[in-house]
This record gives structure tokens, C-alpha cells and sequence, in this order.
């Protein structure tokens, strides 16, 4: 009996301890570092003008990349709004137009308490976001 009691100790000695290190580093906090949209610039094809852009998600743990990020999705309506996105980054140019614009998404991180919001709807704060350019023909 005493031969089984040290390895027992032992082993019950390790858990511990190894669960008294897990406890006091608990494993870090999954943040998101940045957003990114493909193709980072793109002119809108077809009648009407249409091109899907994608975000992806680069965090600091595993998984590093998240693909497609579930995000929210705006364009710039300064000076002119020149096209709408939907919720999944289909960018539509509107009838007539055409120039550049800035596509963004964004995921808000924290509650906004923002008085300040861009022309693509971006509240100035608590959020990590990216940009592309659209250009409608």
C-alpha cells in the first residue's frame, strides 16, 4: 500500500499545481486585433454595377483568421452616395452613378457611446474596422 501512496501523492500533487498555475493565468481573452476587406479595391461589374467584398478577422489567439467576419457593412455617402452594401458585403452601385467611394465594415466592440457617427453609419469609437475602395463605372 505504501508503494501506490507516493506515485498517488505525486500525481495528485501535479494536479494541483497545475491547476493552481491554469487558475491564477486564466487563458487570455480572445480579442479582435484587426479587420481586413478583399479585394481592397474593385470596380463594380454588371448591370447594375455589383461587387462582393468580404471581411476577415485577425485575432490574438487561435483561430489567428476568421473568414468570412460577421461584420457590419457601410459605404461613404460623402460627398454623394453613389451605392448601398447589404449586410454581407455586396456592394451595389446606384443607377446613374459613378466615381469611387469607401466600402467599410466594422464589429463593435464595446457599447457605443459615440456622439460622432461617419457617412457609412461607423459610430467614431469602440470598434475595429476596415476599408475598401469601390469604384462604379
Amino acid at each position: 500500500m505504501k508503494r501506490l501512496r507516493a506515485p498517488l501523492l505525486a500525481v495528485l500533487s501535479l494536479l494541483f499545481l497545475l491547476c493552481v498555475q491554469s487558475c491564477a493565468n486564466p487563458a487570455p481573452t480572445r480579442q479582435l486585433l484587426s479587420v481586413t476587406i478583399t479585394p481592397d479595391s474593385g470596380t463594380a461589374q454588371g448591370n447594375p454595377g455589383q461587387i462582393q467584398f468580404v471581411a476577415t478577422g485577425t485575432y490574438n489567439t487561435a483561430p489567428f483568421t476568421v473568414t468570412p467576419l460577421e461584420a457590419n457593412w457601410g459605404v461613404m455617402s460623402f460627398p454623394k452616395s453613389i451605392a448601398t452594401t447589404t449586410q454581407n458585403g455586396m456592394a451595389t452601385c446606384a443607377q446613374g452613378s459613378s466615381g469611387t467611394t469607401t466600402i467599410e465594415a466594422w464589429v463593435q466592440l464595446t457599447p457605443s457611446v459615440c456622439n460622432v457617427i461617419d457617412s457609412a453609419g461607423r459610430p467614431a469609437c469602440g470598434n475595429v474596422a476596415g476599408a475598401a475602395q469601390l469604384t462604379c463605372p
